[in-house]
């Protein structure tokens, strides 16, 4: 398995959370949830029976008007859960946030950056990948992007090197390595700070919205850009917040490049990422004279359920770098 060093340190924060997973999204029930839920024989059983409903032809929980599960209590916990145990939350409420890819037999998981508890254990430990596979049972091709993938960490990880220059450095690399092993040339790209944040934010501005939120704060932005370049020029940046949830990003979405070979985009998609949270951060600074550490893990956890959990603006994304 593949996975980073943090993984199997995590635990859910539950009512210690700020946020919820268990509202604003459709959570679906699998068939072997859905079998042990039909066999209880009791009120609690009953309970959970009427509220379920059909989304789409696959059973999924209620919701109030909200969108709050129904089984979410007032303090931020979940009914079954604190009724009858792990073992039988449905497949998406035990696995979130987890996310697993497989090739060549090599299981890669991690943990999505929607959760306010993975945000700060990125933020609180080094960035470091852990490899406990069989080499010799892995294809040379995958073997291959793997290594140039765990380059690129090493690049961004270097804090002896500019941030910026670590970033062109990325960049520059993708690009080299993608025609080299896809001869798939990359288009032109540059990131001056304007043009490139401007473009930031139009770009996605046309993404499908999480809530009226994202939509309401990508216009504060646009409003703003110019207070907030200008903020910029002396307001420096956090690389080793930076770097590692650029990294991230990039180790959740290289892999796919197997199928397309689009690995400049993949690093282009993670500076897009970055400098928009960047440029939150300005906006905070602009308005109060100081960003906290909860704010900065409000704006990496916006992003990623925004962004990564919607397979639709991300393709947006990676499509139009």
């Amino acid at each position: 398995m593949i996975k980073p060093s943090f993984y199997d340190n995590f635990r859910c924060k539950a009512d210690k959370c700020t946020d919820t997973c268990c509202a604003g999204w459709e959570i679906e029930i699998d068939d072997v949830a859905m079998g042990k839920y039909k066999e209880l024989e009791s009120a609690f059983g009953n309970r959970i029976l009427d509220s379920i409903e059909d989304c789409d032809s696959q059973p999924c929980f209620k919701r109030h008007r909200d969108e709050r599960c129904v089984f979410l209590d007032n303090n931020g916990l979940c009914d079954i859960y604190s009724e009858l145990g792990e073992s039988y939350l449905c497949d998406i409420c035990r696995e979130h946030p987890r996310f697993y890819d497989e090739y060549d037999g090599v299981v890669e998981t991690g943990l999505g950056l929607c959760c306010e508890k993975v945000c700060e254990m990125l933020l609180e430990n080094k960035f470091e990948i852990i490899y406990d596979v069989e080499e010799d049972l892995i294809e040379e091709d995958v073997s291959v992007l793997l290594f140039c993938r765990q380059h690129i960490f090493d690049i961004l990880d270097d804090s002896a090197v500019p941030f910026k220059k670590r970033i062109a450095d990325c960049l520059e690399y993708s690009e080299n390595i993608q025609y080299e092993l896809f001869d798939i040339e990359a288009d032109a790209f540059s990131f001056n700070k304007k043009n490139f944040s401007e473009f930031v934010l139009d770009s996605y501005e046309k993404t499908e919205p999480i809530n009226s939120g994202w939509t309401q704060l990508l216009g504060e932005l646009k409003n703003n850009i110019k207070n907030i370049i200008d903020i910029s020029e002396n307001y420096a940046i956090d690389d080793s917040v930076y770097s590692k949830v650029m990294s991230y990003i990039i180790y959740r979405h290289f892999m796919q490049v197997r199928f397309n070979g689009e690995i400049a985009s993949v690093v282009r998609m993670a500076l897009m990422a970055v400098t928009y949270m960047y440029l939150c951060e300005c906006n905070i600074y602009y308005q109060k004279n100081e960003v906290t550490y909860e704010e900065k893990i409000n704006i990496i956890k916006l992003w990623s359920q925004q962004m990564e959990y919607s397979a639709e603006n991300t393709n947006y994304c990676l499509t139009i770098l």
